[in-house]
């Protein structure tokens, strides 16, 4: 009786194997606290008639964060539209 193996077990001994997902977020994790510590140093940031000294990658952490939030509006509205049309 042949049994499908997953992701998670091993196909010679059938144990679990390394949790390829631990792994792929400590890497993950690894590299972030990396990038924090090469990117302390501090720079101004202007934005219309708002000045800012911050770190590096606390303005690129927020730059990041504000551009999935525009682009989750974005769909949401696109997603919205579109079935607004296919209702016609």
């Amino acid at each position: 009786m042949n049994r499908p193996v997953d992701d998670e077990t091993s196909a010679s001994s059938g144990q679990p194997g390394p949790p390829v997902k631990l792994i792929a977020l400590v890497a993950v994790a690894a590299l972030a606290v990396v990038f924090v510590f090469q990117n302390r140093e501090r720079h101004r940031i202007d934005f219309l008639f708002f000045e800012i000294n911050t770190r590096t990658w606390t303005a690129l952490a927020t730059a990041l964060v504000l551009g999935v939030l525009l682009d989750r509006l974005f769909i949401s509205w696109w997603r919205r539209s579109r079935s607004r049309r296919n209702e016609r």
